[in-house]
């Protein structure tokens, strides 16, 4: 059996491949600690708590599929009535801090799509943003 010492030393060791100059899920708290870090973010991360793409690979991504016509037949049908001069975001939207991190990460290459904002809705589903079923 091993001591109480080296159970703690064993439970707090890292693994080999872990290295504290790469960003991990955890952050060391005021008492040294480890805590999980928020993953809803800055801007920069998805916030839906799988993998670590950024929000422009999003964007990046779903915009190309978005331009090569894959798209959700029943969020463009939502879209055809959304005029971003009436009001943004669209009122079938939940979650309106989603939307302005969509938007933020489309805006980078806005003028390359034909349907920006048909980018900007997706890119919104990808990250978690959901959809009401009324308008």
């Amino acid at each position: 059996m091993l001591s109480p010492k080296k159970l703690k030393s064993f439970a707090t060791k890292k693994p080999a491949d872990e290295d504290d100059d790469e960003e991990s899920s955890h952050a060391h708290g005021a008492d040294g600690g480890d805590k999980e870090q928020d993953d809803k973010g800055d801007g920069d991360n998805p916030g839906d708590g799988e993998g670590d793409e950024s929000d422009e690979a999003i964007a990046s991504r779903v915009g190309g599929e978005v331009q090569s016509g894959k798209v959700d037949a029943d969020l463009m049908e939502k879209l055809a009535d959304f005029d971003p001069e009436e009001g943004n975001p669209p009122s079938w939207v939940s979650d309106e801090g989603t939307w302005n991190r969509a938007k933020k990460a489309v805006e980078p290459k806005w003028d390359e799509y034909d349907e920006p904002y048909a980018v900007v809705a997706h890119v919104y589903r990808e990250m978690g943003g959901e959809i009401s079923s009324t308008d």
